[in-house]
């Protein structure tokens, strides 16, 4: 029988582990989102210009995450990895309904917390 024995937890937080979670994170909220996107009936609204700054706030902030997750990251491929997340982070600020819904929700509630 071959034991697999780990060190310490320290492991965790290497860069390969965190840059595979935080991947892995956006790719499940994709899915989640298309899920709710294309099965659940979502009403089209009209959003006004506060709403989209608000997109755009939150695409900055999202995409600049990930851009400095990746160029931390020693390996191959960066610029494809960072391609295709921008690609994602797009479609979920942009286009899907039920993550703009989200994040329109996310920030009344940071709206209401510093009033």
């Amino acid at each position: 029988m071959i034991q697999f024995i780990l060190p310490t937890p320290m492991w965790l937080l290497t860069d390969y582990f965190i840059f595979l979670f935080f991947e892995l994170l956006l790719f499940c909220i994709l899915i989640y989102s298309l899920y709710f996107e294309t099965f659940k009936k979502i009403n089209a609204v009209k959003r006004g210009e506060q709403s989209i700054m608000t997109f755009f706030t939150f695409f900055a902030i999202i995409s600049s995450f990930y851009y400095t997750l990746i160029t931390l990251i020693d390996g191959q491929h960066r610029i494809l990895i960072l391609v295709i997340n921008y690609a994602v982070i797009y479609y979920l600020c942009f286009l899907n309904g039920y993550f703009r819904n989200k994040l329109i929700g996310i920030k009344a509630k940071i709206s209401n917390f510093i009033e």
